[in-house]
């Protein structure tokens, strides 16, 4: 079988006007891994340029073998990117949610019942439960809770916030007790609403005795202002991180080596703070200022990449502070993962049962949009995390750090090869008695996915949920905005792990065998990062720093992985 993938591979190289130039490898094939595709970026981006719809498919990694994506966002801009470096790597576009897809690019909140159906060549860009980590009121309580647990020392990374409108009390009460009780001008909250995302809808008010009326309607979050934030050249700024979770058990986390840093418009200052280009950061709002500057440099104008702002860090704070400012934020990265890791966990071991009980996770991944400001003192603050960080490509900045981004990360993911169409029918009918691929996917009758029997298996149709342009992004239809979230947490800051189920006794053979092939997995996944620009920050030299802050009775995050 490797014989011939070698020579399918070989005869599908490249052809003129691909990516590929002379032939190249377009499959990977390690002993004792499974075979998987190899993605590559142009070295001048430039020729990812224009819309999808408009770039012939290119040639398949592998003759015979068909290999296909689908994508279910209301708007074609925020994927463009990921759907032309699929294109140009041989994956046609489906229509259809439950067409035999090898990616599933999914907007919004993935529906967690379908995962159970996948099958193993088949990945998808979420977890369940992530509103979790993205949601902003369920992130603040989820990192409250690891504060109240393990004190401000260990976690001072947000700024103190209340929900609105559940905790105005606690607001007015914290304003007068602190002595902000509007004498002091410098004190001032930002309030952001619950359902928004761009900047819109954020406002910022001063201490004063009484509850702005403005607030007492609003449903969100209001935090103290970061002030005095940092400035460079007299405009405030925010970064952009990139931040991949291929695992939640054991817990693996990464972080990607480029981002942007997006600043303000107008010089900032605390006399006006209705100023929204003066306070706000955000990419959407100030590209319509007319102080807005987009050039073609990296370390100019409104947005820099960030490896240019970390040059910049340099020069004004010196290479030590610099570099404890980016050890900082690492660690916050980790943290609020861990802080979030007990209700994902709930997540998997609801919908991902073989996860749980501790086979190799193959079948999700997912990127989170982490948004961080340095204060003046440099000291990094987590300001939100966002489940579908944008993907739009307006400069040739954006274009560079995006794809590279991308097929990096699909080269850590691996996405392997999917079974010719004969054997996957014979596989189908050995596990479903008999049924073709495209039966209807809500048969009750159950069936093997990955080696797991799964009862009741659902269908890839029911994979997907409303999109994040919708009024159900944060959930499943109906069920509110913190079903999704904090409320599978029991004492201690763990998720609870289902009364009454039954325990499974593992002969320690069984223990060495499942952790044996986590090992391998999160090992080989760790060597692939390391040929691309994803670091990972969690297992690292640093692992033991974390451990007291996870369930001990999860071993699997203290494996002695490669570092």
């Amino acid at each position: 079988a490797r014989a011939q993938l070698r020579t399918m591979a070989s005869s599908s190289a490249s052809k003129p006007g691909s990516i590929w130039g002379p032939p190249a490898r377009r499959v990977e094939e390690l002993p004792d891994e499974d075979p998987r595709l190899i993605f590559k970026c142009p070295a001048d981006t430039s020729a990812y340029r224009g819309a999808w719809q408009d770039r012939p498919m290119g040639p398949s990694p592998l003759e015979g073998i068909r290999f296909s994506y689908y994508n279910n966002s209301k708007t074609t801009y925020n994927s463009n990117i990921l759907q032309v470096i699929l294109r140009e790597h041989g994956f046609a576009r489906v229509e259809l949610p439950d067409d035999d897809w090898n990616i599933f690019w999914c907007a919004g909140q993935v529906n967690p019942a379908g995962l159970k159906y996948m099958k193993p060549h088949q990945r998808v860009n979420k977890f369940p439960k992530a509103s979790a980590l993205t949601l902003k009121a369920n992130l603040w309580t989820n990192y409250a809770r690891m504060q109240r647990l393990f004190g401000e020392e260990a976690f001072n990374f947000m700024p103190t916030t209340f929900l609105i409108p559940s905790q105005l009390e606690q607001l007015e009460a914290f304003i007068h007790a602190s002595g902000h009780d509007g004498t002091d001008p410098t004190k001032v909250w930002i309030v952001k609403p619950a359902a928004a995302y761009c900047g819109r809808g954020i406002t910022l008010h001063r201490s004063s005795p009484e509850m702005p009326e403005a607030l007492l309607g609003q449903k969100g979050v209001a935090s103290k202002y970061v002030d005095p934030p940092f400035l460079l050249d007299g405009l405030k700024s925010d970064i952009r991180i990139y931040v991949l979770v291929s695992s939640w058990h054991p817990l693996t986390v990464y972080q990607y080596c480029d981002g942007l840093a997006r600043f303000a418009t107008e010089k900032y200052t605390l006399d006006d703070i209705d100023g929204r280009c003066a306070h706000l950061t955000n990419y959407s709002l100030n590209k319509n200022s007319a102080s807005f500057v987009n050039d073609d440099s990296e370390e100019s104008g409104s947005k820099w990449s960030l490896a240019a702002f970390k040059r910049r860090l340099v020069l004004e704070i010196g290479e030590a502070k610099a570099t404890e400012v980016w050890r900082q934020v690492d660690d916050l990265i980790v943290k609020i993962m861990v802080a979030v890791e007990p209700n994902m966990m709930e997540g998997i071991r609801q919908h991902i049962p073989a996860v749980a009980a501790g086979a190799p996770n193959k079948q999700c991944f997912q990127i989170f949009g982490f948004d961080v400001m340095l204060d003046a003192h440099a000291k990094p603050w987590l300001l939100e995390v966002n489940l579908d960080p944008a993907l739009k490509t307006d400069s040739p900045l954006d274009l560079r750090i995006k794809s590279n981004m991308l097929v990096d990360l699909l080269n850590v993911v691996a996405v392997p090869i999917p079974p010719a169409q004969e054997e996957e029918s014979e596989a189908w009918a050995g596990t479903r008695g008999g049924e073709p691929p495209g039966v209807s996917a809500t048969s009750s009758q159950g069936g093997v996915v990955a080696g797991v029997n799964v009862p009741g298996a659902m269908g890839a149709s029911e994979i997907a949920v409303s999109s994040h342009h919708s009024n159900k992004h944060d959930g499943l239809a109906g069920s509110g905005d913190n079903a999704d979230g904090c409320d599978a947490v029991g004492r201690g800051g763990q998720a609870d792990e289902g009364a009454g189920e039954a325990k499974v006794t593992e002969s320690p053979e069984m223990v060495a065998q499942r952790e044996a092939a986590i090992l391998k997995h999160t090992n080989a996944e760790f060597r692939r990062s390391k040929l691309g620009g994803w670091r990972r920050l969690f297992p690292s030299n640093r692992t033991t720093e974390y451990l007291p802050f996870l369930d001990p009775s999860r071993k699997m995050h203290a494996l002695p992985f490669d570092l």
